[in-house]
């Protein structure tokens, strides 16, 4: 996620318009509760994708492990394409039927309530509480846990584990750093927090979905070889819900819209599950030549 400098406002904000654009923008051909299919199916797919990954990681050639690398590559595959939809809409979003491009769902009429809704309800009473949990999806503390993940993996001579933090951790930066540049969305006009750079797509929410996600994979796996797999489910179960609660934490501080989030958790799913599917792969085929030589 590139680097931001966030600063707390502690006095109370009083909302009047929160918006980046006009709200009718486009055809808005589908409905708006579609958005939500993008977040719940993909955070309810996840969880039992990764935790069946986890278990195939054992048993590769079993049927169980074939299934779990069909459902890890269906999970990241329609990520992939959903983030390309929202990409594509965000795009129109911002050059306008000037170009001839309208988005397929209206974005500005979910943004807007949500980010009313939120910022009332739950951004005034504490603040502080919101940027505290915000800051655990930052570029610098991210960066700590991905240092250390490395670290750690160099430390085993875990060649291939050290190899996928710094996909996830490096690749994940350079995506959220180029897509931003080239939608260049304005933020929210109001925000409890000071932050820098285009609003589009949330890097602490996809830098916290593939680095917890990353973290949730091998911890539950060293779990699971020993037999507990209520502690490798309890795993997924705490770093999918330390995403969301990032995720919902920028919309409450009103730094980012709730598309901006949604994409972000989609960014890095897709990318997660690219890199492990990828790692995976080359050891099982580092095995294989093992065997053979």
């Amino acid at each position: 996620a590139p680097c931001l400098r966030s600063e707390l406002i502690l006095e109370p904000v009083s909302i009047v318009s929160i918006s980046s654009g006009p709200s009718g923008i486009g055809p808005a051909s589908l409905p708006p509760l579609t958005a939500w299919l993008l977040p719940c199916g993909l955070f309810l797919c996840l969880m039992l994708t990764c935790f069946w990954f986890a278990r195939a990681e054992q048993q590769p050639e079993s049927r169980a492990g074939r299934q779990a690398w069909g459902m890890l590559l269906a999970v990241a595959g329609y990520a992939a394409i959903m983030f390309a939809w929202m990409l594509r809409d965000m795009h129109c979003l911002i050059v306008g039927a000037a170009q001839g491009c309208q988005p397929w769902l209206n974005w500005m009429a979910i943004d807007e309530p949500i980010l009313r809704w939120l910022f009332a309800a739950l951004a005034q009473r504490n603040p502080e509480i919101w940027a505290k949990l915000t800051w655990l999806g930052g570029v610098e503390w991210l960066s700590v846990v991905t240092a250390l993940g490395v670290l750690w993996a160099l430390y085993r001579r875990a060649w291939l584990q050290a190899m996928s933090w710094l996909y996830v951790g490096v690749g994940i930066a350079l995506w959220i750093a180029l897509i931003k540049g080239w939608v260049e969305r304005p933020r929210p006009a109001i925000s409890l927090i000071t932050e820098t750079g285009w609003s589009f797509p949330s890097g602490h929410s996809a830098g916290s979905a593939a680095i917890y996600g990353l973290l949730a994979w091998l911890v539950s796996s060293y779990f699971l070889r020993r037999g507990h797999s209520w502690a490798a489910a309890l795993c997924w179960w705490l770093a999918l819900g330390l995403a969301a609660m990032i995720g919902i934490s920028r919309v409450v501080l009103s730094v980012h819209f709730a598309s901006d989030v949604m994409a972000g958790w989609l960014l890095g799913t897709a990318w997660l599950g690219c890199v492990v599917a990828i790692s995976l792969w080359a050891k099982k085929h580092a095995a294989e030549r093992a065997l053979k030589s």
